[in-house]
């Protein structure tokens, strides 16, 4: 007793639980034994994660109060012996999410995977790739997940984890549904170990399909069809442009925004100069649709080039955005949009304009768990609220990726 009066009352939460944990280990309460001591750690390890957010998070309590957050810590932490251990850490994720920051958040790292990559498409979500035992269900579309519709699915997630850009779960949910830790956690099948699928396939006959999950490190997956990919032995390097000589159109992959050492920006931006110089493109063509973000000033002095050049006039810049376009790449495309006479072509992106970044890492020392948090805010563009819309909307489909058919950069070369 005099123990606990020596902890706050977060501290007490802890040592109270812990305790009962111990006590249920030794009296042999708890089934799943392999599991009581990871739920140990993690429960140890919530006041740390509390105190990441109040002494480093640059601004936690804009869309939550702290009292409410801190009240909620202690409501996970009361449950926490009647969940499971993936039920009390996506409770842990739930709760990270009301912060508002899609930059914050717990690295979900599991062995297990259910063998099969999928992909949200304008005609509904379809597996893309499977492990050799799955082949035959490569190109279905996943209508329900054990029961429940797939856009109730994505309804659920996005209600838990605070998304409300659409384009968001649409990146997401492919990783989601190939995860048995955060779907058992969000009570959308009922164990780790399967999964039953409803597919339709060409939109004619459906079935029931039974998944088993699998160790990930033994999964080969083969791909029946890829997304297509302009120049695919390049796809590795962080920028790279190619002259397309039969449409006059200077295509620029900007994939992320750091400075290769390799190839040096400064050197690579005055190579691609020397290029529109000499040629005189009739446009260019600058792809961010898989850009994840980095630094955003990386860019910046070839962007100011562009600002005062002959391509600086409307039909000969295109930017191709997408949900895959993220953080600085988002603010790279904005910049483009504001300081310039560049055409948005594809997608919303997947992140809004102003958010929170300069993320850091930090292992939670008990449970190892990996939580990254951000450290400022970036609001360049306060006019520009939410995601960045293209001007021209094209979305994915289904059956132009079986074909190879990249719609999106169609449209950027043969627009007049």
């Amino acid at each position: 007793i005099y123990i606990l009066f020596l902890f706050p009352h977060f501290m007490k939460q802890v040592f109270r639980l812990l305790l009962i944990m111990v006590v249920l280990q030794v009296c042999s309460v708890q089934v799943h034994a392999q599991f009581d001591s990871f739920k140990i750690k993690l429960i140890a390890d919530v006041p740390i994660y509390r105190d990441i957010i109040l002494e480093k998070h640059p601004d936690p309590f804009r869309n939550i109060s702290k009292k409410e957050f801190l009240s909620d810590l202690d409501g996970i932490l009361a449950r926490a012996a009647y969940k499971n251990n993936d039920e009390l850490f996506t409770a842990l994720m739930e709760e990270n999410a009301k912060i508002g920051d899609e930059h914050s958040f717990f690295f979900a790292s599991d062995s297990l995977t259910f063998p099969f990559q999928s992909f949200w498409f304008e005609e509904g979500m379809y597996i893309t790739a499977t492990d050799s035992n799955y082949l035959n269900v490569s190109d279905s579309r996943i209508t329900e997940v054990n029961g429940m519709p797939i856009e109730v699915v994505a309804q659920r997630m996005s209600k838990k984890l605070g998304y409300k850009n659409p384009m968001k779960i649409k990146y997401e949910l492919p990783f989601f549904l190939s995860s048995p830790l955060l779907l058992h956690g969000f009570g959308i099948i009922k164990s780790r170990d399967t999964m039953i699928l409803t597919l339709s396939n060409n939109h004619k006959s459906i079935e029931k399909f039974t998944v088993l999950s699998c160790r990930f490190n033994k999964v080969d997956f083969n791909k029946k069809f890829t997304k297509s990919t302009f120049h695919p032995e390049k796809r590795n390097q962080a920028y790279w442009y190619d002259y397309d000589t039969v449409h006059h159109a200077l295509y620029f992959e900007y994939a992320r925004c750091v400075n290769d050492p390799k190839k040096p920006f400064f050197s690579f931006r005055n190579e691609m100069i020397d290029v529109i110089e000499k040629n005189k493109p009739a446009k260019l063509i600058i792809n961010l649709r898989n850009n994840p973000g980095g630094n955003s000033s990386v860019i910046i002095p070839f962007l100011e080039y562009l600002a005062h050049s002959y391509l600086n006039v409307k039909g000969k810049i295109y930017v191709l955005i997408g949900r895959r376009t993220f953080s600085s790449g988002i603010l790279n495309a904005a910049y483009l949009k504001k300081m310039t006479e560049a055409i948005l072509v594809g997608e919303e992106t997947g992140d809004n304009v102003n958010h929170f970044g300069e993320v850091k890492h930090a292992e939670l020392p008990n449970s190892h768990l990996h939580y990254y948090y951000s450290t400022k805010y970036f609001e360049k563009y306060k006019d520009l609220t939410g995601p960045l819309h293209p001007d021209v909307v094209i979305p994915v489909r289904y059956e132009n990726n079986v074909k190879g058919f990249d719609q999106t950069l169609d449209y950027a070369i043969n627009a007049k």
